[in-house]
Parts: structure tokens; sequence; C-alpha cells
């Protein structure tokens, strides 16, 4: 799936300099984040508030 964010010069380089430091693509990176972010904290409220139930099977998220 390809998505086209709108991201911040800011947040922009930061996701570059992380991308550099695990030697992988943007993509990837920005992967690696999102599951970092998942297993360390309580995703409960997203689930609360998800708007699209016939991806829960699926989701990460539901088993935190």
């Amino acid at each position: 799936m390809t998505c086209a964010l709108e991201l911040s010069q800011r947040h922009f380089s930061v996701l570059r300099r992380i991308a550099w430091g695990y030697d992988a693509s943007m993509g990837d990176t920005l992967h690696k984040v999102i599951e970092d972010w998942v297993s360390q904290n309580d995703s409960h409220f997203i689930c609360e508030s998800c708007k699209d139930q016939s991806f829960c099977l699926s989701c990460f998220m539901k088993n935190r």
C-alpha cells in the first residue's frame, strides 16, 4: 500500500536520521517506529476509537 504522508521538515529530518541509524529505508523505519510505539504503549484507546472494525483480526494493537 502506498500512502503520501505530509510531514513537517523537522519530522521528515528526524525520520531520515532514524532511518540512517537503522540502515533502513524511511518506509521500513516508519514501520519499526509504529511497531515500537505499539509495543511500549497501551493502545486500548486506539481500539476504542477505531472506525474500521473489519481489520481487528489482523491488527497487532488488538492483542496489546
